[in-house]
């Protein structure tokens, strides 16, 4: 997630632990010359935040963000976006996890509808 929203990421991320990522993101990643981080150019944007939707998976023991929507930033605009369950619904049904028989999936849905901005005239 680091490294998509912010287009850096240091070479230590404990994320990338003791696996084989370091020569396939050396290729990618846009400065390939620099040695102690990761970078990319593309100025991506997630549609939800944590205001919007305050988890994206609820299981029994786990409440968190895992499930994103990334868009380019300077070609797209979130004109509209599905909003989380009703926290007070959740209490009245008595849902301390998912799934559950009125919840399928531990995953909530996300969704967001997107405008094309490129070439529009702003001003």
């Amino acid at each position: 997630m680091e490294f998509l929203q912010e287009g850096r990421i240091s070479t230590k991320h404990p994320d990338f632990k003791d696996l084989g990522y370091k020569q396939c993101l050396q290729r990618i990643s846009y400065h390939s010359d620099r040695t102690t981080e990761y970078t990319h150019g593309f100025k991506l944007s997630t549609a939800y935040s944590q205001d919007v939707m305050p988890y994206t998976n609820y299981t029994f023991d786990f409440r968190g963000i895992i499930d994103y929507i990334f868009y380019s930033k300077p070609s797209m605009s979130p004109l509209g976006l599905l909003g989380p369950l009703d926290t007070q619904w959740l209490g009245e049904q008595k849902v301390v996890g998912a799934p559950h028989p009125s919840i399928p999936s531990d995953h909530f849905p996300l969704l967001t509808e997107l405008e094309l901005t490129c070439g529009k005239n702003t001003g």
